[in-house]
């Protein structure tokens, strides 16, 4: 099979870019909704509250971090990188309510 001509080629990367995007995303949200629905659990509140939103978005970014600290160092463990974010959720909470009110 012949190689695509370059404007055939950049619209098929430019085609498979926007599907990546779109998984990416459609990837994140599911990451956030089950979040928002543990969080809500753990500490019984609404999972659509804008407090439980604002710590799932920070639990992903975090997971997220910690996922390419042990991708760049394979020394590091992943599960000890996730324990040490453990405390963070509670500290947070608590700030984010503050303010909110």
């Amino acid at each position: 099979m012949a190689e695509p001509d370059p404007p055939r080629r950049e619209l098929l990367r430019a085609g498979l870019q926007q599907r990546l995007q779109a998984d990416v995303r459609r990837v994140s949200e599911h990451a956030l909704d089950l979040l928002r629905a543990q969080i809500a659990a753990a500490f019984g509140d609404d999972p659509r509250s804008p407090v439980t939103d604002q710590l799932a978005r920070f639990a992903l970014a975090a997971i997220d971090g910690a996922f390419v600290a042990w991708q760049a160092d394979r020394e590091a463990a992943l599960g000890q990188l996730l324990q040490s974010l453990a405390p963070w959720p509670v500290a947070a909470r608590r700030a984010l309510l503050a303010k909110a009110d």
